[in-house]
């Protein structure tokens, strides 16, 4: 067995900003304070179903700003991921995205959500 298999899990990481502009990439390449990067993440082979991936939002900090960087993040379900994303003009609501936030943690209660 390849001892990579055994002691390596792959990460895929898919970055999203404007294709026009580009400022998130431009902003943290510069190292611009607050600066931000939006992606999805998942661990191992590509996710299916009702296995989770993370939406994340980095916000960048200099450390003489004295504030470390900040990850954020939430689980969804691999299969939720397309409804998330592509709004097709629905209005995003707060109860829509608490439903699918609920859906990859179901042990979760709605009052959790709220921190």
């Amino acid at each position: 067995e390849d001892i990579w298999n055994s002691i390596a899990t792959s990460i895929t990481s898919v970055y999203f900003d404007s294709p026009k502009t580009m400022v998130m990439y431009k902003e943290r390449i510069a190292r611009i304070e607050s600066a931000q990067l939006f992606r999805i993440r998942w661990y191992g082979d590509k996710p299916c179903g009702d296995e989770l991936i993370f939406l994340e939002l980095k916000t960048h900090h200099e450390q003489w700003v004295d504030n470390m960087s900040v990850k954020e993040r939430v689980a969804l379900r691999a299969r939720d991921l397309t409804q998330a994303l592509l709004r097709n003009g629905v209005k995003w609501t707060e109860d829509k995205a608490q439903e699918l936030l609920l859906a990859a943690k179901p042990k979760l209660h709605g009052d959790d959500l709220d921190d």
